[in-house]
């Protein structure tokens, strides 16, 4: 793979205009966050090690304008906001365990399911137009609603396509289900078992999770095909009805991987490069990290807008601005208390900022 360094691209400001943005903040406390997770890096696996009180966090609007940040504006604070998308003036965002859908008119859709566990990412479908792609994380699946109608149009758990093998805090391995004759199996078998019997009582901590599922987005390019990302195993996999296919191996904690129309996508987050294709670029030479972060690397997601790429790096708490072809660059800083989660394009109208006002 080609890598480019990026602190060889040109600062430019000026090459974007204006870009109106709405973020997820997970919270308002990123030293926190930092603080857990140089603490999990102690153990086998990146992440938490036992249930933990979601954080107070919220949607933000605002916009990137000349290497600056304005009209910025708390929209809602609500629990652990993650995943956000915005498509034909529509607005989807997931509240821990919920997902809220408010239409461009003030109409207000929610869902919820038992499953629902660290939802990170919601996605419109661009095939059917009622229909939302909800990624839940804590249990390694993700589902396909029509959301007006509240119907379920599909699910599927990685523990039964072939991910079941977590891991607990030393690194040994533990198969999950949530089966009772599967159980059975793998307990005569000798293997250690986690049985989910009960989704709204057991929980997975991020360590223990099998495939981490934090991010499941439609394939344009062909209606009944999925793109997931696989944060333990460092993979990003195609799925279909007839399996599955690899698109992206042997990354670091990886996020937010997709098809364009024309290109394959993904964050290595802890490997700091962003890599199209076959392409890496790398971030590792840019200034800006503090001190206790200075040989690591965690760049949240990326999304593009037409042909710039924005790149969230919390360990610069800075939005980055990309021009691939140019080789520009733009360094935006945000909230240094900011934990920026995902980010999408577009604006909220009044009557969605009013729906917004009264969601508690």
């Amino acid at each position: 793979m080609k890598i480019i360094d990026l602190s060889t691209f040109t600062t430019n400001d000026e090459f974007y205009g204006s870009l109106d943005i709405v973020i997820t903040v997970k919270s308002f406390e990123l030293k926190a966050i930092r603080k857990r997770y140089l603490e999990s890096k102690k153990n086998a696996r990146v992440g938490s090690v036992e249930r933990r009180e979601p954080s107070l966090g919220g949607l933000v609007s605002m916009s990137l304008h000349r290497g600056a940040i304005v009209n910025e504006e708390v929209l809602v604070r609500v629990k652990e906001p993650r995943g956000i998308a915005y498509r034909d003036d529509r607005l989807a965002f997931a509240s821990e365990n919920q997902i809220l859908v408010i239409h461009p008119d003030g109409t207000l859709y929610k869902l919820n399911n038992e499953w629902f566990s660290y939802v990170h990412t919601v996605e419109f479908s661009p095939f059917i137009r009622d229909r939302i792609l909800i990624s839940s994380s804590g249990f390694d699946c993700f589902f396909e609603y029509d959301y007006p109608a509240q119907q379920e149009i599909q699910q599927w758990f990685a523990w039964e396509h072939g991910f079941a093998r977590g891991s607990d805090q030393e690194g040994n391995p533990v198969y999950i289900t949530r089966i009772e004759a599967q159980r059975l199996a793998w307990e005569a078998e000798g293997k250690k078992v986690n049985f989910i019997a009960n989704p709204a009582t057991d929980h997975l901590p991020t360590s223990q999770r099998a495939a981490f599922i934090n991010s499941v987005y439609y394939d344009p390019n062909s209606a009944g095909s999925y793109i997931a990302t696989l944060f333990h195993r460092g993979e990003v996999i195609r799925i279909r009805e007839s399996g599955t296919d690899l698109l992206f191996s042997g990354l670091k904690s990886p996020h937010g991987g997709r098809i364009t129309a024309a290109h394959q996508f993904v964050v290595n987050t802890a490997g700091g490069t962003v890599l199209i294709d076959d392409t890496g670029y790398a971030f590792h030479e840019l200034p800006g990290k503090p001190q206790a972060m200075a040989s690591l690397e965690w760049l949240q997601n990326a999304i593009f807008i037409g042909n710039y790429c924005i790149v969230i790096d919390s360990n610069r708490t800075s939005f980055i601005v990309l021009d691939f072809d140019r080789q520009y660059k733009s360094v935006i800083p945000f909230n240094p208390d900011y934990a920026v989660q995902d980010l999408v394009s577009g604006s909220v109208n009044k009557k969605q900022m009013e729906v917004l006002s009264l969601i508690a």
